[in-house]
């Protein structure tokens, strides 16, 4: 769980839902949506939450906007407390369903050795290298130009461990997307299920109430438009099941295809502290 300071500029605004007024407190938030299932004392932050969106249309505008315009390094060199020197590229990972619309997404680390005995590491020893880095030491010149000659022998290692990472990333989430696939449409059918229930239950007051019965005593028209909107509501009822039938389908079919893309947002070697 993560806890949202306050923001400045317009960012409160993206801070809808996250305050719970019985307590008058902001509530600590989660990526996960298992975590904040059936709980009213947490936020669910989900993609389409306007921090979260607000957050990634600023992230991808500093990663693939104009240099000009850019604040934040893609590229850096760090000291920390580690053996040996690691190459950590950061990654957005984009699941895509067969619509084009976004399933999940994703920034993830992957990293390899630069050394000799070059190899990948695991999810455990790439998040211990990056939460070691330090960027209060800035390392020499010689130091930097010392890696940036190595990048070109590191790059394919690194590309090679960044695809793999993002095939991970999509088949540990399978479980995920399916449980989310399930979740819309129980949703969906509960939804036209409640308005079909609502359509019929209008429909029988309207048949059987005294005041249709003084219809007879209306004009012609009056009577065929009052049989018309009993024939269109009727009509609506037909409909519903095989509304609910389709939008299924839809709806699997979309989280059926799974198509992932990831895209290198920053790489960073992390030196050990021992080549001070």
């Amino acid at each position: 769980m993560f806890k949202i300071p306050d923001l400045s500029g317009t960012w409160p605004e993206t801070l809808v839902g996250l305050h719970d007024e019985v307590a008058d407190r902001r509530l600590p938030v989660t990526f996960d949506a298992e975590i904040a299932s059936g709980r009213d004392d947490i936020a669910y932050l989900h993609l389409g939450h306007p921090l979260v969106a607000r957050c990634l249309r600023t992230l991808r505008s500093q990663v693939w906007g104009a240099s000009v315009d850019r604040s934040i390094n893609r590229a850096a060199i760090r000291y920390a407390d580690v053996d040996e020197a690691v190459a950590v590229a950061h990654i957005r990972i984009v699941v895509n369903g067969a619509d084009g619309s976004t399933l999940d997404e994703v920034i993830e680390p992957a990293a390899v050795r630069v050394s000799g005995r070059q190899g990948r590491l695991n999810v455990g020893e790439t998040q211990t290298v990056v939460a070691a880095g330090r960027g209060d030491i800035p390392p020499p010149g010689y130091i930097s130009n010392k890696y940036v000659d190595q990048w070109e022998r590191v790059r394919p290692a690194l590309e090679q461990a960044l695809a793999a990472r993002a095939n991970e990333v999509r088949d540990q989430r399978e479980r995920r997307l399916d449980a989310k696939r399930d979740r819309e449409a129980a949703r969906l059918q509960d939804t036209l299920t409640d308005l079909k229930t609502s359509i019929q239950r209008r429909l029988d007051e309207l048949e059987s109430s005294p005041d249709t019965e003084q219809l007879r005593l209306f004009d012609a028209w009056e009577r065929e438009q009052f049989e018309a909107d009993i024939a269109a509501l009727r009509r609506r009822i037909d409909q519903i099941d095989d509304d609910i039938a389709t939008e299924i389908k839809n709806l699997e079919e979309r989280y059926r295809v799974r198509d992932i893309h990831w895209f290198p947002v920053a790489v960073e070697v992390v030196v050990p502290l021992g080549e001070m």
